[in-house]
């Protein structure tokens, strides 16, 4: 197939990174924390909360997990990490992560950076969902940006799906921002570039499972959403 030369030494400076395969919880919480920034739901239509009980720390990596509970209104328990303000990303950067997903009706892990200041420009280098009610699932990367997702100006970009072999095995999910574009990649492969959606603040990095919007996973659980094995942070070189 084709090779891609790797110039994430050339561009970037890893500035942190964490082995969830030898990491201990304590660590983990001093870094991260385990809902996003605006509360336990992602949004006021989600049919989940995210809890720091459904994150799990085993020699594959960080799990996380799904549950479901007697809800009515918000059944389901999720894992996620959320970057502290003292991990957050640099502005012009880049993320990657080795993640394994399984494959089930109802579930929605995603990897997506915001901006901590106004929430977006939203960058999802990944998001994989696959609604109780369809035969198939999507695994693709997108871009939101404009002044708010209720506004007029608010814009929404998808780069393209990822093919859904890839979840057969864990794979390296990349995500580069530099002043004038972005771009992602899958296990090395440039597989989407933009012109869009900038800005000069860190980023939140947000990391973890989901249910879809109309129905999560069927049965009783508990379902494992997504392993982590590492994630790397790095800064881009001052001479780019």
């Amino acid at each position: 197939g084709i090779k891609f030369k790797d110039t994430t030494v050339d561009k970037f400076e890893l500035i942190k990174e964490w082995d969830f395969t030898q990491i201990d919880f304590p660590t983990l919480e001093k870094d991260f924390r385990f809902t996003p920034p605006w509360g336990d739901m992602v949004n006021k239509d989600q049919n989940c909360k995210f809890t720091k009980d459904n994150v799990k720390i085993t020699a594959e990596g960080l799990h996380f997990i799904t549950t479901k509970v007697n809800d009515e209104k918000v059944p389901y328990r999720v894992g996620g990490i959320t970057t502290k303000k003292d991990t957050d990303l640099p502005p012009f950067a880049r993320i990657e992560a080795e993640v394994f997903i399984p494959q089930f009706k109802g579930q929605w892990p995603a990897f997506w950076t915001i901006d901590p200041v106004g929430t977006m420009p939203e960058f999802d280098v990944f998001e994989y969902f696959w609604p109780s009610y369809r035969e198939t699932a999507s695994f693709e990367g997108n871009l939101h940006w404009g002044t708010s997702y209720n506004s007029k100006n608010y814009k929404y970009d998808l780069p393209g799906t990822y093919p859904l072999s890839l979840l057969n095995k864990p794979m390296k999910i990349v995500g580069e921002f530099y002043p004038n574009e972005s771009i992602y990649y899958i296990n090395n492969f440039p597989f989407w570039k933009s012109g869009k959606g900038y800005s000069p603040n860190k980023k939140v990095v947000l990391l973890g499972g989901g249910t879809y919007y109309n129905g999560g996973p069927e049965g009783k659980g508990p379902w494992e959403s997504m392993v982590v094995s590492n994630l790397k942070f790095y800064k881009l070189r001052d001479n780019d």
